[in-house]
């Protein structure tokens, strides 16, 4: 309400309007900051320690349904590179990567093998070597 409150001069209705939108208008700007600013990540070593590995066990490219627009394997590599990591497995929803792809040129990580199986509504993320799933196999059963 301070922005509000009568002053030593007279707040016409526009001058008051102004200023009620001032708040709210901030507000707007800082979130759309938040989304379109750059947000550096700390890249992850393993500076003294003795034969640490930086693993991610769980990344998607843009074939799975929650995937990033255009994140191809490509460049799933070269954010997980950029970041630190060594080692990525592969889990995208419902789709094997077994490592069959050609790397992308250049890659200095292992892309490992990997799923992320969607059964019954849950999630069940499996790695290393793994066989498609077909869904009918689980028709019938019980849930959980």
């Amino acid at each position: 309400m301070g922005a509000l409150r009568r002053s030593e001069t007279p707040l016409t209705w526009r001058r008051r309007s102004t200023r009620a939108l001032v708040g709210p208008g901030v507000l707007v700007l800082l979130a759309v900051a938040a989304v379109l600013l750059p947000r550096p990540v700390p890249r992850l070593t393993t500076e003294g320690t003795v034969g640490g590995t930086v693993i991610d066990y769980h990344a998607h490219t843009n074939a799975s349904h929650d995937g990033r627009p255009g994140w191809t394997l490509a460049k799933l590599a070269a954010w997980h590179e950029r970041q630190g990591f060594e080692a990525s497995y592969v889990t995208d929803h419902n789709v094997v990567y077994d490592g069959s792809l050609p790397v992308p040129e250049g890659t200095s990580i292992n892309l490992l093998p990997g799923v992320e199986w969607s059964v019954y509504g849950q999630h069940v993320v499996a790695i290393g070597p793994v066989e498609p799933l077909h869904a009918t196999a689980f028709r019938g059963a019980p849930r959980g």
